[in-house]
């Protein structure tokens, strides 16, 4: 019985010795080959998903991961991205293979206490992956990619269109203006050809064809009148009465006649802007004298060529 019982103590002691010694070798081969610990976060994924590979510092603990987060093993895998967290790495990956995503050996450069660089290592990990694909994964057939046409060509293509229509637009109005200002031009040349006596003479008639003015009118009856006199005073003496004040333009006249279209001027002056009172019969009146006067200062050239004009 003693023996027996012998027996059984023997045969426990080394039963816990050898269960000992295989947590120890087998703690102390981890050691030797792992010192980080890899798996994902889930069992299983699909193709074209995002699951996490976490990476747990098992020792020395005192390691820190470098600020890059520097990872050898990994480059062929469509890493999204990467993060410190409390005790290891988390790294985010696409699924893109089928049947199974297997992660290798991977090799973490750390800092030790003494800021010196250390090379960890991680076991594989793996992961069961769930194809959308019918049927076997393995048969399936990887069809080629087509070139990728890069996008740069057709915004060249809309830039050259867009800049070559800004600029017919821009052409279109240039040759708009040019071509007013042609019609213009000619128009003005066409006018200063006239002679002026013929041109004031039918402006008088167009205003004096109209009905006399209502009271409402009568300002702008006597400034169209006004222009018509200053302007071709301007021509036939020879100076700009358009631009003048009455008073400046009689600095430049002596001849008879003239001081009394200066005279007429003034009072046309207080018609405009001081509302001075006026009749049909003074309308009529004015109109008159505006032609005498015109008539009686026809340039002589119109008749002779001499370049003088008429005086009174």
């Amino acid at each position: 019985m003693k023996n027996r019982k012998a027996f059984l103590f023997i045969l426990l002691a080394v039963f816990i010795i050898v269960v000992f010694e295989n947590i120890i070798i087998g703690r102390n081969s981890w050691a030797e080959n792992y010192q980080i610990k890899a798996y994902f976060l889930t069992d299983s994924a699909q193709t074209g998903e995002i699951v996490t590979l976490r990476l747990d510092f098992i020792i020395p603990s005192a390691c820190k991961p470098s600020p890059d987060l520097s990872l050898e093993g990994i480059e062929k895998f469509d890493v999204l991205s990467k993060r410190v967290v409390t005790g290891g790495i988390e790294i985010d990956l696409l699924v893109d293979q089928m049947d199974r995503l297997e992660i290798p050996s991977l090799t973490i450069i750390c800092d030790d206490n003494n800021q010196k660089q250390v090379r960890l290592h991680s076991n594989p990990a793996s992961i069961e992956v769930a194809t959308t694909i019918n049927g076997k994964p393995s048969a399936a057939l990887l069809m080629p990619i087509k070139e990728i046409v890069s996008t740069s060509i057709f915004k060249k293509k809309q830039i050259l269109i867009i800049t070559a229509t800004l600029l017919l637009i821009v052409l279109i109005l240039a040759a708009c203006f040019l071509y007013r200002r042609f019609k213009r031009n000619k128009s003005i040349k066409a006018e200063d050809a006239e002679p002026p006596h013929i041109k004031a003479l039918r402006d008088i008639e167009s205003l004096a064809e109209r009905s006399l003015p209502d009271k409402d009118r009568i300002k702008q009856f006597y400034f169209r009148l006004s222009e018509i006199l200053r302007e071709y005073l301007g021509k036939v003496r020879t100076f700009d009465a358009l631009e003048m004040t009455t008073n400046e333009i009689s600095k430049f006249l002596t001849d008879k006649l003239d001081r009394r279209l200066v005279e007429n001027l003034k009072k046309i002056d207080f018609i405009k802007f001081a509302d001075y009172p006026t009749s049909n019969s003074i309308i009529k009146e004015d109109i008159r004298f505006a032609k005498e006067y015109v008539n009686l200062t026809t340039p002589v050239e119109t008749i002779n060529g001499t370049g003088k004009t008429k005086s009174v």
